[in-house]
């Protein structure tokens, strides 16, 4: 069988070119220039045309239809990090592009989508909101802590309320991330409230924000569940960092708490130097007995009470009866007259 010749269809606007012919093998090769077998000159530029590689101007003749592909632009080199190189720059990590300025802001600022999973890496949970509680009896302070801790874009308050009560009813209802308590409220004190809520969570972060500046205080807060002490005395700022830090799962005190509880270790020391009829003569001293009551609750003699208390005063470095009374008061040995702490 013989094959049908095949025929070429031969474009409109273009001319064709001769195909030199075929040399068998070691036939002589062409002499020079302007032989038959030379293809044609080339073809002279258009009006206006650019040269070549010159991008985005560059044409053809108008008979010429063929459509030139633009050349992809090579993507730069991709900095890995490195020994003496910032990991933090350049490209998310295996060489990735990560996301430029624009899209950091938008799920900084909280953008659908932000901190999902698949979202891109280092930047998942920027968005993620701390929700607060503010429970506090007054209702002025209660809008100064919200309108400033809504500064910051990671804070938002969820929820207030006035009493313990209302406060813990308010936490089953909103779940909050954080509640801030404060300990001297009508009805039921802070103290109940953090009993409460530890009792049905016992991870819960509360945050105590109280004016009690007394390191007792606060430990007796941290042993009912309390995961932070700030007193009202503090900056601002305290309070925020004070928030984000018992948000993070750990404990915070404000300085002053921290410089009481020293103070408290100190204190501690010292009372461990008296005996134990010194230990029980101090405390009834603090509750105001005299010496001649404390003979004779303790079966002894008026001058060995005036002994033990000459020797109380040198051991712990009090000059003073208020100054015992305080000692007393700082390390719970005898009742805190401040009210509503439940």
């Amino acid at each position: 069988m013989v094959a049908a010749p095949r025929h070429r269809v031969r474009r409109a606007g273009r001319s064709r070119l001769r195909r030199p012919g075929r040399r068998g093998p070691g036939g002589p090769l062409p002499g020079g220039a302007g032989g038959v077998d030379e293809r044609g000159p080339a073809r002279p530029r258009g009006p206006g045309a650019a040269r070549a590689g010159g991008g985005a101007g560059w044409t053809r003749p108008a008979d010429d239809r063929r459509r030139r592909r633009p050349r992809p632009r090579p993507w730069p080199a991709l900095r890995r990090p490195g020994p003496g190189r910032d990991g933090g720059t350049g490209g998310r990590a295996g060489g990735q592009p990560g996301p430029g300025p624009l899209a950091a802001r938008r799920l900084a600022r909280g953008s659908p989508g932000a901190g999902a999973a698949g979202g891109p890496a280092g930047l998942r949970g920027v968005d993620r909101l701390i929700r607060i509680l503010l429970v506090d009896d007054h209702a002025v302070v209660r809008e100064g802590y919200r309108r400033f801790l809504e500064r910051s874009d990671d804070l938002r308050v969820v929820g207030e309320a006035e009493e313990a009560d209302e406060g813990h009813r308010l936490w089953l209802q909103c779940a909050p991330d954080v509640t801030v308590v404060d300990l001297s409220m009508r009805g039921a004190g802070g103290m109940s409230l953090l009993m409460r809520i530890a009792a049905r969570a016992p991870d819960a972060r509360c945050l105590v924000f109280s004016m009690y500046e007394d390191a007792l205080v606060a430990q007796r807060a941290l042993e009912a569940g309390a995961r932070g002490y700030v007193t009202k005395s503090s900056q601002p700022e305290v309070l925020v960092q004070a928030v984000r830090a018992v948000h993070a799962g750990g404990i915070y005190l404000s300085a002053d708490i921290v410089q009481r509880r020293t103070a408290m270790a100190e204190d501690a020391r010292r009372l461990a130097t008296l005996t134990g009829k010194e230990h029980e003569t101090f405390r009834l001293l603090a509750q105001g007995r005299t010496v001649a009551d404390i003979a004779r609750l303790l079966n002894l003699s008026a001058k060995t009470v005036a002994n033990h208390q000459s020797q109380i005063r040198d051991k712990l470095g009090v000059a003073t009866p208020a100054a015992l009374v305080h000692l007393a008061l700082r390390h719970g040995l005898i009742e805190s007259p401040a009210p509503g702490l439940g």
